[in-house]
């Protein structure tokens, strides 16, 4: 359920993301890759770096494919390619981050 969870949040997350690219914010970008940062984090500690990964990431890839086929005032791709790798950034730093801090899930200890 909480992995779940975290997959919507990484979704909405994008979606914030986009909302600040459409608007013209690229500094509320890195809020959103801070977020990532974070997320990424609290998943990589609890279920481990390549759950988070994918937790994390594949929500937000449906978004940061649309995100890169928009061009800038100069005609170029690279600002939301630039979005879209700080958010990777963030993802993989996160989950590093996270694995690094992994805390494995307590076992029940039998009945003696």
């Amino acid at each position: 359920m909480a992995l779940a969870i975290a997959a919507i949040l990484s979704f909405l997350n994008a979606f914030l993301g986009f909302g600040f690219l459409w608007i013209g914010k690229f500094a509320g970008e890195a809020l959103v890759a801070a977020l990532f940062f974070v997320l990424a984090c609290v998943v990589g500690r609890y279920a481990g770096r390549a759950m988070a990964f994918v937790v994390v990431g594949l929500p937000a890839l449906p978004i940061a494919l649309l995100i890169v086929q928009f061009r800038d005032n100069d005609g170029s791709h690279l600002g939301g390619i630039a979005i879209v790798l700080a958010w990777l950034l963030g993802i993989v730093l996160g989950t590093f981050a996270g694995a690094h801090f992994h805390r494995p899930a307590k076992k029940e200890q039998a009945a003696q």
